[in-house]
């Protein structure tokens, strides 16, 4: 017993030795120091957290906000990105099922957040829609929610039809403006039943 407690004594000597040595290999220098051990100042890192990076005027930033497949799973959303140009512009390409929650993390104020393009709808592209609209509603977009995609193989995919998604006070001037025949404008959705959501009901 007491040849194999020296031996292991012997053994945890040359270790910290051997360790002690590489590290003065590293510095150069005959003692440690606690920021050799330790660094406290910034490394770089490999990932984005928000609001902790500038993008300049001639740099744009691309944030993968899911690239799953249909099958969703908790650590990973549909297919959705985030285009930020250093003009302050901010683009959405797709948002599949299981990206609001992602899109709410960056913590981009809503009213930024008014141009999605949807390539085609597949729930894993445009899936979480109905979030982003609601979303804006409860987090104060004051503009529209601009949406670009395809059309779909008959009218209640999108073929021609055109939708209303809430109709607030002050809405029904912007709704003119567009110029759209208001035989078109037959079907209006209310999220719910408060005065900054249904309150140009009646000018229409």
């Amino acid at each position: 017993m007491k040849k194999s407690g020296a031996g292991l004594a012997l053994a945890l000597v040359v270790a910290a030795a051997v360790s002690i040595g590489y590290l003065v290999g590293r510095t150069g220098d005959s003692a440690v120091t606690a920021q050799d051990v330790s660094p406290t100042e910034a490394r770089d890192r490999d990932v984005y957290v928000p609001n902790t990076e500038d993008l300049a005027p001639d740099e744009m930033r691309v944030i993968a906000c899911g690239t799953g497949m249909p099958t969703t799973r908790a650590a990973q959303a549909a297919a959705c990105f985030l285009v930020e140009l250093g003009n302050g512009d901010k683009f959405l390409f797709d948002v599949g099922s299981g990206s609001a929650e992602r899109i709410s993390s960056l913590q981009i104020p809503y009213d930024y957040l008014d141009k999605i393009f949807l390539s085609h709808l597949h729930g894993d592209h445009f899936g979480a829609l109905g979030e982003l609209y609601i979303g804006g509603s409860l987090m104060g977009r004051h503009v529209p929610l601009r949406i670009w995609g395809p059309s779909g193989a008959a009218p209640e995919l999108g073929n021609g039809d055109k939708f209303l998604f809430d109709v607030g006070s002050g809405s029904a001037e912007r709704i003119s403006s567009l110029q759209i025949p208001y035989d078109y404008l037959d079907k209006i959705f209310l999220s719910h039943l408060h005065g900054d959501h249904f309150g140009a009901l009646g000018e229409l």
